[in-house]
């Protein structure tokens, strides 16, 4: 069995207020952990520091993959409170070219936050996703994969025995750049995952002033859930500007849409302490 937990799933920027308490208002970050007890870290945004709030007192070993280091993926990291026990051995693992730790060493450099990342008393240490040594279950297999996606973007694709999971949280799937990936591409990378989580910050009527911004609108996404035969999609990055009834209200186009064109996989919108078994 795999679990999935969101902590956070908001693009861009955290919001807070009445009109945003049922979905959230951090940004991205979730965990997922399988039946042997082994867990893993996507992501640091907002969301983070509720998850090490909750995770303080074991000794475990962490592991943080991260999808790319947009100011969202990565802004809940100095708040996360396993950086500041001593010893705790914290794994960060990214499928990005040679250098990528200076994004996440350089957000703690004593201007921008206080705290030096040199002065943590925790044993960090940084890993390059695809040269990695770090073992993996026997069960587990992971593989990573480019998204369309300004400074580029990890997806990343784990399988324990029969099941498997796809997150793509930042992904404009009709990007029309020669480097981008097709809607093909995907399909055949996602094709018969039990879950896909992605990325669906815009309406379709925005798209035209945002295109080349990285993110999909509704339509696409589900029609490559489709083409992929995804069981569950999940829709996560939400723009900070809807609240929970502009989400619902979006819920409810997507529902009329997929049967409109009769599809047969489940929708669900992320919110902040999510749970799904996939089995």
């Amino acid at each position: 069995m795999i679990r999935i937990k969101f902590f956070g799933v908001r693009g861009s920027l955290p919001i807070s207020g009445d009109s945003y308490c049922r979905y959230g208002g951090k940004t991205t970050c979730l965990q997922i952990t399988l039946d042997n007890g082994y867990s893993l870290i996507v992501d640091a945004g907002t969301g983070i520091v509720d998850l090490g709030d909750q995770i303080i007192n074991k000794t475990d070993p962490l592991f943080i993959y991260f999808t790319h280091f947009h100011w969202d993926h990565i802004q809940g990291l100095p708040f996360f409170k396993p950086l500041y026990i001593p010893n705790q051995v914290i794994h960060f693992i990214a499928n990005q070219p040679v250098g990528w730790n200076q994004n996440i060493v350089s957000q703690m450099n004593g201007k921008q936050f206080p705290v030096c990342f040199d002065q943590l008393p925790s044993d960090c240490l940084f890993h390059q996703f695809k040269s990695s040594t770090l073992e993996l279950p026997p069960s587990m297999n992971m593989t990573a994969m480019a998204a369309n996606h300004p400074g580029g973007y990890t997806i990343y694709k784990l399988t324990v025995d029969k099941q498997s999971i796809a997150i793509c949280t930042d992904n404009e799937l009709l990007a029309t750049g020669p480097a981008n990936q097709s809607m093909q591409d995907f399909a055949q990378q996602f094709n018969n995952c039990d879950v896909l989580i992605h990325d669906c910050q815009y309406l379709p009527e925005e798209m035209a002033s945002k295109s080349g911004w990285g993110h999909s609108e509704y339509r696409s996404v589900c029609d490559l859930a489709a083409m992929a035969n995804i069981k569950q999609l999940v829709l996560t990055h939400h723009d900070p500007c809807r609240t929970d009834q502009d989400i619902d209200e979006i819920r409810e186009r997507i529902n009329f849409y997929i049967k409109e064109k009769n599809y047969s996989f489940s929708i669900t919108m992320a919110y902040e302490g999510l749970k799904l078994h996939v089995v």
